[in-house]
C-alpha cells in the first residue's frame, strides 16, 4: 500500500487544533511576561506576543522533530514532496523561525499589511481550498506537503464542492478588496502630493523652511520675518 496524500479538509482541521494550542500557550505567556516585567512595559516592548506564542510552539514539536499536536489528532505526516523525505532540520529550523519573520514582514509597511491580510493570504487560502496541498505560505514555499500516518489506503483527490464554493468566494472578495486598495492608495498620493504643494506653498523663499512669523512685502510674496528683517539689514531699500 503507497503513501497518500491527506485530503484538504484533514489538513484544515489540523491547523484549528494547532491555532487552539497556540492561541492557549500564547495567554499563559502573556501572564507569565505580564508578572514578570509588568502589563506596562509589556505592551511597550511587545505588540502582540502571538509570533513568539507561535516560533514557541514549533520549535517544542516541528523543531524538536516531533509532530504537532494538531497533526498527531488527524494522524497526519509532513514531508518533503521534492526529497520525498521527512524535512531536514534547516527545513525544521525555517518553519520555527518563519512566524517571527512574517510578523516583521506586516510591520514594514502599512499599505503591506493591508495588501497581506485583505489580498495575498486571502487567495492563498482560496488556492488552498481548491487543490488541498499547502495551508500556509511558507509550505508552499518549501514543497512541504501531509501524508496519513499511519499509512491509509489513497483516497480520491477530486476539489470538495463545499471547499471550491470557499475558494471562489475567497477569489472575488479578494478582488473587490485589491480594487479597494488601489483606489485608497491613489487618494492616499493623491492626498500627500496636496501636502507637498502646500507645504512648499508655506515655505520662506529665503530659508527655504516653513515660515514663521509670516511678513508681506508690498510686491505680494511671503517670508519669514526674522528672514526679511535680516536681508533689509544687508540690503537697504532706497526709496
Amino acid at each position: 500500500m503507497r503513501w497518500a496524500f491527506a485530503e484538504g479538509p484533514l489538513i484544515a482541521r489540523s491547523l484549528q487544533k494547532d491555532v487552539f494550542y497556540i492561541n492557549e500557550l500564547r495567554m499563559k505567556l502573556t501572564d507569565l511576561l505580564m508578572d514578570w516585567i509588568g502589563a506596562r512595559r509589556l505592551t511597550h516592548l511587545l505588540a502582540d506576543v502571538s509570533p513568539i506564542a507561535q516560533a514557541l510552539y514549533v520549535l517544542l514539536t516541528t523543531g524538536a522533530g516531533q509532530r504537532t499536536l494538531g497533526e498527531e489528532y488527524c494522524q497526519l505526516l509532513p514531508v518533503d514532496q521534492n526529497k520525498k523525505n521527512l524535512p531536514d532540520k534547516l527545513v525544521r529550523a525555517l518553519l520555527v523561525v518563519w512566524p517571527l519573520i512574517w510578523a516583521r514582514i506586516q510591520k514594514e509597511n502599512q499599505l503591506l499589511q493591508r495588501l497581506l491580510k485583505e489580498v495575498i493570504l486571502p487567495l492563498h487560502l482560496a488556492w488552498f481550498y481548491y487543490d488541498g496541498r499547502y495551508p500556509e505560505v511558507i509550505r508552499r514555499l518549501l514543497q512541504l506537503r501531509y501524508i496519513y500516518y499511519p499509512r491509509r489506503a489513497p483516497v480520491s483527490q477530486g476539489t470538495n464542492r463545499l471547499y471550491l464554493l470557499l475558494s471562489l468566494s475567497l477569489v472575488s472578495v479578494s478582488v473587490v478588496r485589491a480594487v479597494k486598495l488601489g483606489r485608497d492608495y491613489n487618494m492616499t498620493k493623491a492626498e500627500l502630493k496636496e501636502e507637498e504643494e502646500i507645504d512648499e506653498a508655506r515655505k520662506c523663499a529665503l530659508c527655504l523652511g516653513s515660515r514663521r512669523d509670516t511678513a508681506i512685502t508690498t510686491c505680494g510674496h511671503l517670508f519669514c520675518w526674522t528672514c526679511i528683517l535680516a536681508w533689509l539689514r544687508q540690503r537697504p531699500v532706497k526709496l
